[in-house]
This record gives structure tokens, C-alpha cells and sequence, in this order.
């Protein structure tokens, strides 16, 4: 499938979990901006300062919002239980180097890698 990004009035259906889905492209992972985030997430404004705020998705108890909407972006994809980077932190190399393939230290890593956002390998898409 082509996908056209300087074209923002571009829709494509789409099969998700066995539905067809109208979407529209927004961006490259790697052109997230501040700006594109402020376009995808709720927000508010403050009465008393006047100040955006942006929707906590992941700890709406503790910190109910951001200041920046990267920040909330990052939360909403969090809340669903994926990873903004990997938890363990470390590359695979480093891993094998220490406990090998087989270890379970590295099965965990696959593990959590398969559900971090990696803006150099995704497209993000608005569901219409």
C-alpha cells in the first residue's frame, strides 16, 4: 500500500481485526513534533492562566496532566501497554555479549521490543 503524506485529505480503508477501517495519514514516526501531538490528543485550558493542558492517559490519579503534548501522546500509548523506549534499556548486542540468545533475559527484551514505538520503523495514521 502507497502511502502519500503531503497529501492530508488522502484515506485508505483498511482490514483491523476484521473490520474495514477508513484512516488518514498524519505522519513518519520520525516527524512526530510537538505540534503533530498537540493535533492528536485531548486537551484543556486552564481558566485562571489560560494554559493548555494535556490529558495524562496512563496516571490520571498521581498527575492529571501535561504540559506538552508529547508528553501525553507518550502516556496514551503507555496506558494501552506499549513502550515509548524499551524498559530494559539495552541493545541487543549487549544482551547476547552478557547471557546469549538463549537467555531469558533476551527473550524478555524481544519481548518488550515487539511493543515499543520505534518512530524510524512507524507511520501514524488518524482512524476517521
Amino acid at each position: 500500500m502507497h502511502i502519500d503524506f503531503r497529501n492530508s485529505k488522502a484515506e485508505k480503508v483498511i482490514s483491523l481485526n476484521g473490520n474495514d477501517v477508513k484512516i488518514k495519514a498524519i505522519c513518519k514516526g520520525s516527524d512526530l513534533t510537538e505540534e503533530v501531538a498537540y493535533n492528536l490528543i485531548e486537551r484543556t485550558i486552564e481558566i485562571k492562566t489560560g494554559k493548555t493542558k494535556f490529558y495524562n492517559y496512563k496516571d490520571v490519579i498521581q498527575l492529571p496532566y501535561y504540559n506538552k503534548a508529547l508528553e501525553a501522546l507518550i502516556s496514551a500509548i503507555e496506558s494501552k501497554g506499549y513502550h515509548w523506549e524499551n524498559p530494559l534499556g539495552v541493545s541487543t548486542e549487549e544482551i547476547r555479549q552478557r547471557h546469549g540468545d538463549a537467555s531469558e533475559m533476551f527473550k524478555e527484551w524481544l519481548e518488550y521490543e515487539n511493543k515499543t514505538f520505534n518512530p524510524s520503523k512507524c507511520l501514524i495514521f488518524e482512524i476517521l
